[in-house]
């Protein structure tokens, strides 16, 4: 009795596994057929044009041409579900401008259609020997529009694009304690969309990126070095995270790294 207990019971979990898989996949057929993509990218806005311009710019403020920029607007409909107008895609010309003019329909206009528009940088338009990319597994850099007031606007976006350099950086003497003790680098530094207040940590009007974010560069043993891309011509910031024994004892080095140019930095536990 016992044995055939068992049985039933493996049999039982195996029925259960099949259908929890097999709800998840109609959870799944259930969103994709609730959202939907509409494609206006080929209509041209001839009255009550709103625009979206800007430039993208790297160091020394040299542009960055033929960059892919596309427009779109995104609602949710119901829980899990959404609509997506792709509006327009355009790439910046040889001075590194761009600009998307386009109709903005009556659902769209303030916030009267509780969605929001999106402007996607697509990062494949660059060279990663040459520009440091921000390292997130999305293919496109976007930044959110949440109202436009009225039509008949034009807004202005720009992008900066760091080139790179390479840290490398050599962590020592790590000995931890309790199982929670690590010593980790992160380097921040500036790039992105242009913002309307000063970035008062690393100065300027763009946003701070972040290598190393999630304990990427983490040390594994005693003598760990690692290379991380950094931008150049820019401030930068080393900020190393010591955990000893539960207790935290950050250090930060501020640096301005050249053109090109790999430096070292070794740091002790």
């Amino acid at each position: 009795m016992k044995v055939w207990h068992n049985i039933v019971t493996s049999a039982q979990l195996k029925i259960n596994k099949m259908k929890a898989s097999l709800l998840l996949v109609l959870m799944i057929g259930l969103f994709l057929s609730c959202s939907r993509t509409i494609d206006d990218t080929n209509q041209n806005c001839t009255s009550n044009c709103t625009i979206i311009r800007g430039r993208i710019f790297t160091r020394d403020n040299k542009p960055v041409s033929n960059v892919n920029v596309a427009l779109s607007y995104k609602k949710n409909t119901v829980t899990y579900s959404y609509v997506k107008r792709k509006i327009k895609n355009v790439r910046s010309d040889q001075n590194g401008y761009y600009e998307i003019d386009f109709y903005m329909n009556d659902g769209e206009v303030g916030a009267a259609g509780n969605g929001y528009f999106t402007i996607d940088i697509d990062k494949n338009s660059f060279d990663s020997n040459h520009y440091l990319i921000p390292g997130n597994p999305l293919f496109a850099i976007s930044s959110q529009i949440y109202s436009i007031s009225k039509r008949d606007t034009t807004i202005t976006k720009d992008y900066y694009m760091p080139t790179k350099s390479s840290l490398k950086i050599h962590l020592k003497d790590f000995k931890p304690i309790k199982p929670e003790d690590a010593f980790q680098v992160k380097v921040l530094y500036p790039y992105g969309w242009r913002t309307n207040v000063i970035n008062d940590y690393l100065g300027g009007y763009f946003e701070t990126g972040i290598a190393g974010e999630i304990g990427e560069y983490s040390a594994t043993s005693n003598d760990y070095t690692t290379t991380i891309g950094v931008a150049s011509n820019d401030t930068c910031v080393i900020r190393i995270a010591k955990i000893k024994n539960g207790i935290s004892f950050p250090e930060e080095t501020r640096i301005f790294i050249l053109d090109n140019s790999l430096l070292e930095f070794t740091y002790h536990y």
